[in-house]
């Protein structure tokens, strides 16, 4: 099995290359955002750490935790942040190994993890190669302002509290450019997998 990690700015596309990897070449694909949303549901030992870190007043009526609440006690509260930080980001690692040796045993021939903070919590260190997605800073606002309704002044300062390009570049193994129309995408991607081969 191939693990193959793929990462990449906000507004670069990677939801659509993920979505391209799975239904067309059959990946099994892990996305560390929605894995430590599930790491976060009622019952699991995830929920009582951020109810110990953030106190009941975070848990609504239907048993489930008030997302937003604790998004804005984030942005508030570093400490709470690190807090949290520091139980799920290991509990997604675990959780995505886990998941690396279940796919690894059925026999899968690819298994993509997906995390913006790839480098920052040693995902890459279980990836035999690693993608960098790549979209120019006009795609990048464009794509924002139709999906999620940001400002050009929201996306310019998301990006400059990530990674920088240049950083991507140096780190990963292959950089896919996806500025432009998406079949150009799965040519590159079609390329980059037929060369593992």
């Amino acid at each position: 099995m191939y693990t193959l990690g793929v990462t990449g700015g906000v507004g670069s596309g990677k939801s659509k290359i993920l979505e391209y990897l799975e239904q067309e070449k059959h990946a099994v694909v892990v996305r560390s955002d929605e894995l430590g949303r599930v790491l976060l549901d009622p019952g699991t030992p995830g929920f009582d750490r951020a109810v110990e870190i953030f106190g009941s007043g975070v848990v609504r009526e239907d048993g489930t935790l008030d997302r937003a609440a604790i998004a804005a006690e984030l942005f508030r509260d570093e400490n709470k942040k690190e807090a949290l930080d520091a139980y799920i980001h290991p509990a997604v690692i675990g959780e995505t190994r886990r998941l690396a040796l279940e796919a690894q045993i059925r026999r899968e021939s690819l298994f993509v993890v997906e995390s913006a903070i790839l480098f920052v919590d040693s995902y890459n260190e279980m990836c035999d190669g690693i993608w960098y997605i790549y979209a120019d800073i006009e795609k990048r606002r464009a794509r924002l302002r139709e999906s999620r309704g940001y400002s050009d002044e929201r996306t310019d300062s998301m990006i400059r509290n990530q990674m920088s390009e240049e950083e991507y570049r140096r780190r990963c193994d292959l950089v896919i450019d996806n500025s432009g129309d998406f079949t150009d995408t799965q040519r590159q991607i079609d390329e980059a997998l037929s060369s593992l081969k």
